[in-house]
């Protein structure tokens, strides 16, 4: 079995607001060979369904 692997904790003052990035989102797919940091992949993963205070989390159902 691989050992688990600590992912940062996600960083909660980012530079923009939510209007702002809601405007500007856009579903663009560009993939590349390099390596993400483990810094962003937590980010990602925490954007996509992490835990937001208490049992609620920042996508989906309550933990």
């Amino acid at each position: 079995m691989k050992p688990d692997i600590i992912l940062p904790k996600p960083l909660y003052d980012g530079n923009s607001s939510v209007e702002y990035a809601l405007k500007a989102r856009r579903s663009v797919r560009c993939f590349s060979n390099e390596i993400i940091s483990l810094q962003l992949l937590s980010q990602i993963l925490w954007a996509g369904n992490g835990i937001s205070q208490g049992a609620y989390r920042t996508a989906g159902k309550p933990a």
